[in-house]
């Protein structure tokens, strides 16, 4: 390693704030090199760094007198002497003067020095000058031009970024043999802060390779895949760094964050982080910096869990104890303890800290933030917020903005005023940072967290129980919730083991009334997180609650019941047994139960004692279950006939919840027991106090109007408070229900108007269009609305605009326009697999069947009723996938369709993890060498195959895609035995459909048709191997060359096909597939009326958009075109799709468009390009005789008699020696190639299949005869 090395490895190290670790190197370079003082300059530099000050100032000193570095030792010296706690000012006196006489003479390495030294103390501006200088006298300096690089990186948005890359390519460009490892390390940085991270990776490839032994590229590359979100290649990479070393800090510290952050493995992630501080203590024992940046790290990313609080507490006390001069250590520390509930040692660390700065913000704010959490004097705290604000101006830090949050009583609109900034404030922090370390220590999940807690206070809740609350279907989500939704899931996707995080994710999603999303996230909690979490068990009830599915909640109650007994000292435990209790109709018992919970929650008086002596924070209950506890009692009182009880209750909410969010909540539940008394007036005098900028204020006028209507028969004040909502909470939402309100009271006029409005509004919304146009249809204008649904669709793809524009179209009798409009839907979502996009299809395909009964095409109807079955049958096993029914690995269902979905990834886990849980899982065995064929895998598949056939020798369906494989392989031979062991295997042999099947399949494939014509013949009647078979006795017939037998199987083929019937209806991909077989079949008649109607046919698949690439469409058009001898369209064809990548679906005819290219090409002379699409066929098909043949052509065509020979002896063998023409043809090329013998034998084989084949004999055999004997 030469000195430039060792001094990039000693700046990497200063950089990344690793002191003693570029002491270390320092020292090194001092011993291998004695003369260069760089060595001493930077070993210096990192002893001031450590904070071993007096230490640096001795290193440095005697380095005045050394012309190359004196400026940066005098600069690295009146560093360390500012960083005294007794400033020396004279001495910094006679160092400035020093500085100022040594700059008017200095060298350009003294310059370089000083440049890099003002750079690492974090002097960006002066570091400019002093580089600008040296690069002024020498523009080439390869070590200036690194320096300036970096300077300009660090600077921040002055710089031009472009300008930056250029100074690195520059640095490397002039650097010895271009090798500068600190400029290369420069450019990878500059890369990641483009967002570059593969380039960056690159480059550090580069680096690892050039020093193997060299850590830190191994570390960039590390962080460059944290950032790439590539969490498993991270890992990888810190287990290589540690094999080769084993004490490495940073590889430690992604190792303890993946267990504690992806993981969410607690117990594993304390040991880690006991080991990781360890390491740190030995690897960097001064170095307080990097403690506390650690102990921030992972406190805030833990959940609080008391474990690794513990680990990172002795973290945040080690850098304490190591600069004990520092606050911020100190603020640190109480944090720590504050995180633990340890508030009076919290209170303690921050009064410390403000002590030694009594200026400190951080420290005044955690003081405060303890005494909140003691519930001190709420005036008092208020008071120093306030201050604390004044303090920091107009951006207030987003801990205030949330403990002022905390502090506003009432006041909802200014709460969430103050998160909503708090939020912004946060994540602008986060904007230049990828995903890594420093952006979890900053994203700070814990803070998200409490900031999600507080909107949740200002969540209005959607009860399952009160239905004039659950307005989800009608109302935009309410700012607190949708807000929640955004911060939880940037937490969550950071830190997907965060169980916090997932819980208070699913929590929301439920109270968004998203029941679905919420359920999928508990159950990834209970399957793959904590399954003994009581919080997710008893949401999950709740959830099954407002299904109305009564049973499983009582089963999730039980179940988490099981893991945890302390579940039933929870309310909401109580609450929802409740109500199942009262589903079930046990009042009595309901009302008991709701009892319970209320002492439970210490809200009936002399149970509070008692709900505070309950362990852990179990008894603990949110704002809106407590509301929910006391509404739900009064519902039971009301339904066992006791008012009084009912209304007493209903009083003790209205206490309890007065001045708090939930207030309006309860008012409208004593609206609902007024108008329960018969009191319309006292109801709508309750629900009129609730103003417009308080929570609820939306529900309130909800249930006004309804008692307007319903009660008082008043359609002008229903309408009325309508018109109320859109003034004072104006908005597109107000404004559907405004229209919804006209429609009720029979004035579709004003509905339509007030949807127009909406829609402006929210031009996106396609509910709309449809209210708009059922408002059309009410008022009998028919046209109009069919022009308005004719607009929307063209703007809007929605299924429910096409389903009412069909209705439409079905009540007047225009049969076939709705028909038309059916199918382009159904047609433009063939493909689909989203639940919603499937439960639509059903929708549409059950108006389809009942147009076609109506327009008297029943054949057609009962077709797409059963269609309609078939799509019922998917949609409910999605569901009961979404809602986590059972194991995933069980589910079969799920991972068959995978690769239909083109999720080969997850079908391959999934087998994986099926194959572990039973070895003779034959279904998974199959499905592995299915996803190994479609990734074109061909040994592996082979041996998954060989595996399940050593089992099960007559497992046709493994046995038919090995004869595949072996084909594709170019090893057919090896075939014979499995299909004798399958013969022997089977019972009825002669009878086995299957074995018939795969018997012609490797006949057809060794060159033997006629034999593979018999066999396929013997599958042809069976139910799973009959569709199949007749396809491919169709291609054989097809394929016959002479033109007498090319007739004949042109017919058969014919009456084949009339015999094959697609099993799905129009739309699916095997009725396509019939589609296209008919039309090459039309084709290979040669007949130019039937290739043009062919063509014609193929031209309409092509202008579909589901089908606008389709290979096969592709394939006849080109072969069409050939035959009508229009060579240049064919040629367009074909390589508008031949440049697609080889799949499974597309193989066969994707190939065969590649050799039908490959021959044009060969015809016009372009053996290249013919040669490149002959080698891509043989990459996916070894077995391919036309590609050899073609090959053998080329090579030929090129005189190239021997090269030729070699491809036409492929072409013959893998043909099954049958082939004369290809035997005519590798004899000729023998000769030529002075191969008599091997010609000789040739002719012989050919003639003995064929003995009349033409001009073999005369024109190859004898003159090879004769040039033998000569």
């Amino acid at each position: 390693m030469d000195d430039r090395d060792l001094k990039a490895k000693i700046l990497y190290y200063c950089r990344e704030k690793y002191y003693h670790a570029m002491q270390t190197m320092s020292l090194e370079g001092i011993r291998k090199f004695p003369t260069d003082a760089s060595f001493k300059l930077y070993n210096g530099l990192s002893l001031v760094l450590e904070k071993k000050v007096q230490e640096g100032i001795r290193e440095l000193s005697p380095l005045q007198t050394d012309t190359d570095v004196v400026l940066g030792a005098v600069l690295a010296l009146m560093t360390a002497h500012r960083k005294c706690a007794a400033v020396d000012k004279e001495a910094l006196i006679i160092l400035d003067s020093k500085l100022k006489n040594s700059r008017k003479h200095a060298s350009e390495a003294a310059l370089l020095y000083a440049a890099i030294i003002l750079f690492h103390v974090d002097k960006v501006d002066k570091a400019r000058e002093y580089v600008d200088k040296l690069l002024k006298t020498n523009p080439n300096s390869a070590d200036g031009l690194a320096i300036k690089g970096w300077i300009e990186l660090y600077a921040g948005k002055d710089s031009k970024m472009n300008d930056i890359a250029q100074f690195f390519d520059s640095a490397i460009e002039n650097s010895p043999a271009k090798r500068n490892m600190d400029a290369i390390f420069g450019k990878v940085r500059y890369l990641e802060m483009q967002k570059k991270y593969d380039d960056a990776i690159g480059h550090l490839n580069q680096l690892v390779v050039r020093y193997p032994s060299f850590s830190p590229p191994l570390i960039e590359k590390m962080k460059n895949q944290l950032a790439l979100m590539d969490i498993d290649q991270a890992v990888e990479t810190a287990n290589r760094i540690l094999s080769g070393e084993p004490h490495c800090v940073e590889a430690l510290k992604v190792k303890v964050l993946v267990v504690i952050c992806r993981d969410g493995n607690y117990e594993e992630g304390a040991l880690s982080l006991r080991r990781f501080f360890t390491e740190l203590e030995t690897n960097e024992p001064k170095n307080a910096e990097l403690f506390a940046e650690n102990a921030k790290l992972f406190s805030r990313i833990c959940g609080r869990n008391h474990s690794i609080l513990a680990e990172t507490y002795r973290l945040a006390e080690k850098a304490a104890q190591l600069d004990s001069s520092c606050p911020d250590l100190l603020t640190e520390l109480g944090y720590q303890c504050l995180l633990q509930g340890r508030v009076k040692e919290a209170t303690r660390f921050y009064r410390n800290a403000s002590k030694m700065d009594d200026s400190s913000v951080v420290s005044l704010s955690g003081l405060t933030q303890c005494q909140l959490s003691e519930g001190g004097n709420i005036d008092q705290a208020r008071q120093q917020v306030e201050f604390l604000r004044e303090v920091q101006g107009s951006q207030p830090s987003p801990d205030l903005l949330l403990m002022s949050t905390q502090l506003v009583s009432g006041d909802m609109n200014q709460a969430l005023k103050y998160l909503n900034q708090a939020v912004e404030t946060h994540f602008q922090t986060l904007q230049d940072h990828p995903f890594g370390t420093v952006y979890l220590r900053k994203l700070d999940p814990d803070f998200l967290l409490q900031i999600v807690k507080e909107y949740m206070v200002y969540a209005p809740i959607q009860s399952s129980t009160d239905a004039s609350l659950n307005t989800t279907q009608t109302l935009q989500l309410p700012e607190p919730l949708k807000r929640s939704l955004l911060v939880l899931e940037a937490v969550t996707k950071a830190c997907p083991g965060l169980l916090e995080g997932l819980y208070q994710l699913a929590r929301v999603k439920f109270l968004s009334g998203d029941t679905r999303s919420a359920a999928v996230t508990l159950q990834h909690i209970l399957d793959d997180v904590d399954a003994t979490c009581p919080d997710a068990h008893l949401l999950m009830a709740q959830i099954h609650i407002q299904q109305k599915r009564y049973q499983k909640a009582a089963q999730s109650l039980e179940v988490g019941l099981s893991y945890n007994f302390k579940v039933r000292e929870h309310p909401l435990y109580h609450l929802i047994t409740a109500l199942i209790q009262k589903e079930e109709g046990k009042i009595s018992d309901c009302i008991q139960t709701l009892n319970t919970a209320m002492s439970l929650a210490g809200l009936k008086p002399g149970s509070a004692s008692r709900a505070r002596t309950l362990t852990g924070t179990m008894q603990q209950l949110a704002l809106p279950d407590r509301t929910s506890l006391y509404l739900e009692l009064v519902e039971a009182y009301k339904a066992s006939n006791q008012m009084h009880e009912a209304t007493k209750i209903m009083q003790d909410a209205i206490d309890a919840f007065k001045g708090t969010p939930e207030e309006g909540r309860v008012t409208v539940a004593n609206a609902n027991l007024s108008l329960s008394r018969g009191d319309v007036s006292i109801s709508l005098e309750l629900l009129q106090s609730i103003k417009p900028r308080q929570a609820y204020y939306i529900q309130a006028r909800h249930k006004m109007a309804d008692i307007h209507l319903n009660h008082r028969k008043d359609r002008r004040a229903y309408a009325e408070c309508f018109r109320e909502l859109v003034v004072n909470a104006p908005g597109p939402q107000s404004l559907v229900m405004l229209g919804d309100a006209y429609m009720a009271v029979q004035e579709p006029e004003r509905a339509i108007e007030a949807y127009e409005k909406a829609l402006q509004q929210n031009p996106q919304d396609s509910s709309l269009a449809c209210k708009i146009g059922k408002a059309l249809i009410k008022t009998h204008q028919y046209g109009k609305a069919i022009n308005y649904y004719r607009e929307a669709v063209k703007n809007e793809a929605g299924g429910e605009l096409k389903l009412d524009m069909a209705e439409l179209y079905m009540k007047l009798r225009q049969y076939d326009k709705a028909e038309k409009t059916l199918m382009q839907e159904l047609d433009s979502k063939n493909d689909t697999s989203d639940i919603s996009a499937l439960i639509t299809r059903s929708k549409v395909l059950l108006m389809l069947a009942e147009v076609r009964e109506k327009a008297g095409n029943i054949k057609a109807s009962l077709e797409t009723l059963k269609e309609a079955q078939d799509n019922q049958s998917r949609v409910l096993k999605r569901s009961a996938l979404e809602f986590g029914g059972g194991n995933d690995v069980q589910d079969e269902d799920r991972w068959r369709n995978l690769p239909k979905v083109n999720d080969l990834e997850q079908c391959q886990s999934t087998c994986m993890a099926l194959q572990k849980a039973d070895a003779d899982n034959d279904a998974a065995t199959v499905m592995l060498a299915d996803l190994a064929f479609r990734k074109v895998d061909f040994e592996t598949a082979v041996f998954h195959f060989q595996q399940l056939l050593s089992r099960r020798p007559n497992y046709w369906t493994a046995l038919a895609r090995l004869i595949e494989v072996m084909r594709r392989t170019g090893r057919l031979e090896e075939v014979p035995p499995y299909l004798e062991k399958a013969e022997a295997a089977s019972q009825r042999a002669s009878q086995e459909a299957g074995l018939c099947y795969c018997k012609a399949l490797y006949k057809w494939y060794s060159g033997n048709p006629n034999a593979a014509l018999s066999q396929f013949n013997g599958a042809r009647q069976d139910s799973e191997w009959g569709q199949q078979a007749i396809y491919n006795m169709i291609e054989i017939y097809m394929s016959e060359d002479s033109e007498g037998s090319r007739e004949i199987g042109i017919r058969t083929a014919d009456h084949l096909l009339n015999e094959l019937q697609p099993r799905s209806i129009e739309g699916s991909d095997e009725a396509l597939n019939y589609r296209l077989l008919g039309n090459f079949l039309l084709l290979a008649t040669r007949q130019k009326p039937n290739i043009e109607r062919a063509l014609q046919d193929f031209a309409a698949v092509a202008s579909q958009d589901l089908y606008r690439d389709h290979v096969g469409a592709a394939l006849g058009l080109a072969t069409g075109y050939m035959l009508l001898k229009q060579t240049p369209r064919a040629r367009n064809q074909l390589k508008r799709v031949a440049k697609n990548l080889w799949n499974f679906e597309d193989a066969e005819y994707l190939e065969r468009c590649w050799l039908l290219l490959a021959d044009i090409y060969i015809q016009s002379g372009k053996y290249d390009l013919a040669s490149e699409l002959l080698k891509r066929v043989l990459q996916h098909n070894k077995g391919c005789t036309k590609a050899y043949e073609y090959l053998g052509l080329v090579s030929e065509k090129e005189q190239a008699y021997r090269e030729a020979a070699t491809q036409y002896e492929r072409a013959w063998h893998y043909g099954g020696r049958t082939n004369p023409t290809i035997g005519y043809k590798l004899a000729y090329n023998y000769m030529k190639a002075k191969r008599y013998a091997n010609a000789i034998d040739v002719c012989h084989q050919v003639l003995k299949e064929q003995p009349d084949y033409p001009r073999i004999r005369k024109e190859i055999l004898e003159k090879s005869r004769n040039n033998l004997r000569t």
